[in-house]
């Protein structure tokens, strides 16, 4: 259904964010933006499928962010704070 579809990209834009070569156009189709509100959308959801969800758009953010102090407040911006806060006390 949608949500392996869901799964299947998200794990494609993980393994593209690893690529250098594709941050800079990660970062201009707003990957950031549009990857920080996944966060939320499952957040009170502690299936697997939702821990996965959570899984990639984790690792494709750090992949994004980890290097750029631009795409680090787009984040901000996008409200990553809130979910980094509450994936702190959920763990």
């Amino acid at each position: 259904g949608i949500v392996v579809s869901l799964q299947k990209i998200l794990k494609a834009l993980r393994n593209l964010s690893g690529d250098p070569n594709s941050l800079r156009p990660l970062q201009d189709a707003n990957a950031v933006k549009l990857l920080v509100p996944l966060l939320s959308i499952h957040a009170n959801n502690k299936s697997k499928l939702a821990s996965e969800v959570e899984n990639q758009v984790m690792l494709a953010l750090y992949n994004l962010c980890k290097i750029s102090k631009v795409r680090q407040e787009q984040a901000a911006q996008a409200g990553i704070v809130v979910s980094l806060q509450r994936l702190i006390k959920s763990n």
